[in-house]
């Protein structure tokens, strides 16, 4: 029996989503580190290096992953990041078992490095597959998996939370093994469906006079998709990428702008676990240091939470902007940096712990 397109449209925004939810396992590198950091004899110093390897291999793997993704298609992204990912975190649970002498650094770092391309590597490609499938609605399709990224840490968390309550090594070893299992098996239902489409030129003036550089300058074309006893059509701007970004002056803003934003978030993301120890210490030192793991716990969820809200929500919103208002996705980005700044805010008034959760819940969003 042969499946309809929609089905597999909508079967690989599933798989998608849950391979975006294995993805988002850095954002609760707060939750283990400190007791992590504690039982290996770690200082501060050495636990916030190993944490930046895991965010260099997460964002610095984007380039040549983005180019693995174009050249050979999703499905060897998403395997690249099933291996990686789960041998790094089984890695990682072999040095927290072993304990003191804990093991060097540097391999600790290589360690985390293999999580985040491996989370680099599978999410791209978990993006791309409902962009492609979905072309005139990809802000709303691509808005599941990027909300499952946010959720990632929440899900790992409670589900430890649940079945292995403070005990960091059989936490890391759900990573190794639930990050592995959930990719693998996603990677038989990702299929990239062919549309079919027929392209004509868009003559730029109806008396076909010569147009004006500004409009040579822009090359578009009318898509006509055929559906189900009609037809439709669409401008597309031409898709620029790779190295004929650098000379945009477009590409430089956003580089800057969510660079400067993504940064400030992942500070407070990975030393949420940090911040809450410290404040809660500072507030009142008797405070036993089970109490203080439960409320790192806490604030790693509503992170993830309100990064699942924020997403899904931003993905869904930017279509709303343009196919409804007709106006620039880029308002998005003015809203985000207006959260990010309260957020920031927030971080330096606060001092009493009981209120950090306007600072996790800001910076989740």
């Amino acid at each position: 029996m042969a499946i309809s397109t929609r089905t597999v449209q909508v079967v690989s925004v599933v798989a998608a989503t849950v391979v975006a939810l294995a993805c988002g396992t850095n954002y609760v590198y707060s939750a283990w580190a400190p007791q992590f950091a504690a039982k290996l004899n770690l200082s501060s110093t050495q636990i916030n290096l190993i944490g930046t390897a895991g965010n260099i291999g997460m964002y610095g793997a984007g380039i040549p992953v983005g180019i693995l993704v174009d050249a050979k298609g999703p499905r060897p992204a998403v395997l690249l990041g099933a291996v990686t990912l789960g041998l790094g975190y089984f890695l990682i649970n072999r040095a927290y078992v072993s304990g003191p002498p804990p093991t060097s650094v540097f391999l600790l770092c290589l360690y985390t490095l293999l999580t985040g391309i491996g989370s680099c590597s599978a999410f791209y490609a978990a993006i791309k597959i409902p962009a492609l499938n979905w072309p005139d609605h990809r802000g709303t399709a691509t808005a599941f998996p990027m909300a499952g990224f946010g959720l990632s840490a929440f899900f790992f968390s409670a589900l430890a939370a649940m079945a292995f309550p403070d005990n960091t090594s059989k936490f890391l070893l759900v990573l190794a093994v639930g990050t592995f299992s959930m990719v693998s098996a996603s990677l038989f239902f990702l299929r990239v469906v062919k549309h079919s489409a027929v392209y004509s030129a868009l003559p730029t003036q109806e008396d076909h006079s010569q147009p004006t550089s500004r409009q040579s300058e822009r090359p578009k074309s009318i898509i006509q998709r055929r559906g189900a006893g009609s037809i439709k059509e669409h401008k597309t701007e031409l898709d620029i990428r790779g190295m004929a970004l650098l000379p945009k002056l477009e590409f430089w803003i956003l580089f800057v702008l969510l660079g400067t934003l993504t940064g400030i978030g992942l500070m407070t993301i990975n030393n949420i676990g940090n911040d809450t120890r410290a404040l809660w210490n500072h507030f009142d030192d008797t405070v036993p240091s089970d109490y203080i793991e439960k409320r790192q716990h806490f604030h790693v969820s509503i992170i993830s939470i309100t990064s699942f809200g924020g997403r899904l929500a931003s993905g869904m919103g930017s279509d709303l902007i343009q196919l409804k208002l007709r106006m620039s996705r880029y308002w998005c980005l003015v809203l985000a940096s207006a959260v990010f700044a309260a957020a920031q805010l927030c971080a330096i008034r606060i001092e009493n712990p009981h209120y950090l959760w306007a600072v996790s819940g800001l910076s989740g969003r």
